[in-house]
């Protein structure tokens, strides 16, 4: 009987470095690992093949394998891990390190490295310090990056790596490990310790705050990714109905606070809703952030509605406190203790506020006349045929603000979005993950035809493992988000078209297919056509082009930052914005001025 690595190696005095890894990886709970495979990092790939309990997902790019291990530590709320080749390996893979460094998420990036013989000779693929210098490269974009520099030292090494990924804001590790290190026997180390990080809140500075919040007349919660780790989600529900305190969330956020809860504002910033906005602008004298970095796509372009007189920031990372917003009160620690030390200190009864009506700009079912299919009633039809237990992944363009405004979110886990750096693909990919972390749930990969086009070929990875997920490609034969952008800021724009055939191309990658040009199409459809099938299924959504979310504020600030170099002719043209049905005037329509 062949034995798994983990009891080999207990057996054995002795064993292969790239052995130890695979068992220190498994004692970890390591369960999936994703990369694409080559020479250098080919030791490991052999040690996984005596550990079945491990599986094994090989991508079509080390991006992609780095986006879908990002997405699968997010669902399952442990580590990613990528195993890559040297070179032009690990170099393919930067923006997904990049992107997972950008949302805080854990993801163990292994690149094989040549041998150390070889270093500074002009091996094929060499990264090391006398060439590329690849660890040094990674320093900028990930919380911890080194090389292995003996095999004694390797297992060490590699636990540091896990813990550092996992503690504090989680992010990205990547370790180098030559390929002569990995195939090197060596006695199998024991760790006397295990590493974790805790934080310890002052007490007076928690009662500071729920003072600050009992005593304001218009507090508001804004809402981060930070709280889905954990007991975030939770913690942030007990907490807003404890205090009565309405909630508004980041779009990255989305759906951590139920979205039909009487406290919820929906989401602000990109693709917000105007109950958001709304409120925000009649003047707020209390706001705590929590689990938010209040970037850009956060704030509506850093709005000074934002800006209280009284602001309590909480996030894990003390460098986000007062990074955008001056902070009167910061607390750092995790979401769910604070928030849930905040919520202990609530009275029992406190005063009802009245909340605004959560308005959306249109409602998509009035949207089944005649013409090609709008945006907004696609997702409306396909939530309407799907369980509440699906989870949507969203990619980055036009149908990004698209989902964020009209996909109705309950769950906390039911929506993902990697906008940190808004690398296209990345919901694409992201979806793999998900369904690999939750097999029994419906996942859903919203994106553009644009995303397929630069990365279809992971719809052929999950044919290749059977993974049903249902990918809605809002398709309007171009870059529809940067043309906006262009006519927004220049009053002009050139033609970014997507010349592809979707539906032939997924098909031909193993994709079953399903083209919807009009209303109640995709309704047609019915439940079963959409979850009982194996693999991929496509629907190339052919969707009104000229139907568009309002001007981004984002566009606005681009102007104001380039004004001094626009070209002076033509002039540029500010275009008007036309009125939206059933939105009410004289509101910052959604996040967009």
């Amino acid at each position: 009987m062949v034995l798994p690595a983990t009891e080999f190696l207990r057996s054995h005095g002795t064993s292969r470095v790239a052995d130890q890894i695979v068992a220190a990886l498994y004692e970890a709970g390591v369960r999936t690992v994703f990369g694409v495979p080559g020479g250098a990092i080919s030791a490991v790939y052999d040690a996984l093949m005596d550990e079945p309990r491990i599986r094994v997902i090989n991508a079509n790019h080390e991006t992609t394998a780095v986006y879908a291990a990002a997405a699968y530590a997010r669902a399952t709320g442990s580590l990613g891990v990528v195993l890559v080749t040297s070179g032009p390996g690990v170099t393919n893979a930067m923006t997904g390190i990049a992107s997972a460094f950008c949302d805080g998420l854990p993801v163990l990036v292994m690149g094989g490295e040549v041998a150390r013989k070889n270093y500074g000779r002009g091996a094929l693929q060499e990264g090391s310090p006398y060439h590329l210098n690849l660890v040094s490269v990674l320093r900028y974009i990930t919380k911890l990056s080194a090389e292995v520099i003996t095999a004694e030292q390797a297992i060490f090494t590699l636990r540091k790596a896990m813990a550092t990924c996992m503690s504090g804001r989680k992010g990205p590790a990547f370790l180098s490990v030559p390929l002569d290190i990995q195939g090197t026997k060596t006695a199998t180390p024991r760790l006397a310790h295990q590493a974790q990080s805790r934080f310890s809140v002052e007490e007076g500075a928690v009662e500071a705050a729920a003072h600050m919040l009992l005593t304001g007349e218009r507090p508001i919660v804004i809402a981060g990714s930070g709280t889905r780790w954990g007991q975030g989600a939770a913690a942030l529900k007990s907490f807003a109905e404890r205090f009565n305190v309405p909630v508004a969330t980041t779009p990255k956020a989305k759906g951590v606070f139920p979205e039909s809860h009487p406290l919820s504002l929906g989401v602000y910033g990109l693709g917000g809703h105007p109950a958001a906005i709304e409120y925000l602008r009649k003047g707020v004298d209390t706001l705590i952030a929590v689990g938010t970095s209040l970037g850009d796509m956060a704030t509506n372009s850093w709005s000074a509605d934002l800006a209280p007189a009284n602001f309590i920031q909480v996030d894990i990372d003390s460098a986000q406190i007062g990074r955008n917003y001056a902070a009167g009160i910061g607390l750092v620690g995790d979401a769910g203790e604070v928030m849930n030390r905040l919520a202990a200190l609530a009275p029992a009864v406190l005063p009802p506020r009245k909340m605004p009506r959560h308005e959306l700009f249109t409602e998509p079912e009035q949207l089944g006349t005649p013409g090609p299919i709008k945006p907004q009633r696609a997702l409306w039809e396909l939530q309407r045929l799907l369980p509440a237990s699906t989870i949507f992944t969203c990619d980055i363009g036009d149908h990004t603000m698209f989902a964020l405004h009209y996909l109705k979110i309950e769950a906390p886990d039911a929506f993902y979005l990697q906008s940190g750096l808004g690398g296209m693909g990345s919901g694409v990919a992201a979806a793999i993950g998900v369904k690999l972390a939750h097999p029994d749930r419906p996942v859903v990969a919203v994106c553009g035809d644009g995303t397929i086009q630069m990365s279809a070929m992971d719809l052929s990875l999950a044919a290749t493992e059977r993974l049903n997920i249902i990918y809605c490609v809002l398709n309007d034969n171009r870059y529809g988000m940067v043309e906006a952008g262009h006519k927004a800021i220049y009053g002009r724009t050139p033609d970014f078209k997507v010349s592809l055939n979707v539906a032939e191309l997924t098909r031909a990658l193993g994709a079953d297919v399903q083209v919807v040009e009009h209303p109640d199409e995709l309704l047609a459809l019915g439940t079963r056509r959409l979850l009982n099938h194996r693999g991929p299924l496509v629907i190339d959504v052919r969707v009104d082009p000229n139907e568009k979310m309002p001007r981004l504020a984002r566009f606005d600030a681009i102007k104001k930052d380039i004004g001094a170099v626009a070209p002076a002719a033509p002039p540029v043209v500010d275009v008007p914005l036309e009125p939206i049905p059933g939105f009410p005037t004289g509101v910052n329509r959604g996040g967009w001025q």
